[in-house]
């Protein structure tokens, strides 16, 4: 049987037995965690330290189109922002919306597989991320010209380093925005130190497991 992901739509929640915003349950490797329900979310589950999920999992927002001229991607297609520079804060419009269970906690290690063919590297590199609702941060790439899984974090001109998130046990949401136009995203990846996550050919991430009793099942990408 083909395993579907996940999703949820309020309209489904919202009936005499099930009350809108729902607290589901979601039994994960033995561990029972609470978590609200979202409106059209795909839940994707880590395992053995490693998450992966294609950007096109999320529909496109905004000015993220959907493309496949530039060989190399995984999945069905990648997403590039072909919207305006949002260079002091990101367009509320172009939210990309990625929410997924965590069953390992730890420091694990953002690579957005991503790509940018501006001459200057320092160029048209980057986006937006946000974990968990905090605050909207500058993730750039610098190599340009090919797909590459190069993932910085710029907290400032004199900090700049590797993406990373320390992650409880427990559902959390990564968040994309649109910054630099013609940057493209293809895949995210989550793992953990020690783990080889870098690595395009790691299939997507599996659905994290709901109970089918308490909350109905939308098959349809």
């Amino acid at each position: 049987m083909e395993t579907k992901p996940v999703r949820t739509t309020l309209g489904l929640l919202s009936t005499p037995m099930i009350a809108p915003m729902v607290r589901v349950l979601l039994l994960v490797v033995g561990v029972t965690l609470t978590v609200d329900a979202f409106s059209g979310q795909t839940f994707f589950q880590e395992a053995g330290g490693i998450l992966v999920m294609e950007v096109e999992s999320a529909p496109p927002a905004g000015d993220w189109k959907a493309e496949t001229e530039l060989k190399g991607f995984k999945g069905e297609c990648y997403y590039t922002w072909r919207g305006q520079n949002y260079f002091k804060n990101p367009s509320q419009k172009g939210v990309l919306t990625y929410t997924f269970v965590i069953t390992t906690p730890g420091k694990y290690h953002l690579r957005i597989h991503n790509r940018h063919d501006f001459h200057d590297s320092t160029e048209s590199n980057d986006c937006y991320t946000r974990m968990d609702g905090g605050k909207w941060v500058k993730t750039f790439s610098s190599k340009r010209g090919e797909w590459t899984f190069h993932s910085n974090h710029e907290f400032s001109h004199s900090s700049k380093l590797p993406a990373n998130y320390e992650l409880s046990a427990g559902v959390h949401t990564l968040e994309l925005a649109g910054r630099s136009k013609d940057f493209s995203i293809d895949r995210i990846h989550l793992f953990l130190d020690g783990k080889k996550g870098d690595d395009a050919s790691l299939p997507q991430s599996r659905p994290a497991t709901l109970p089918a009793n308490q909350i109905p099942v939308n098959s349809k990408k």
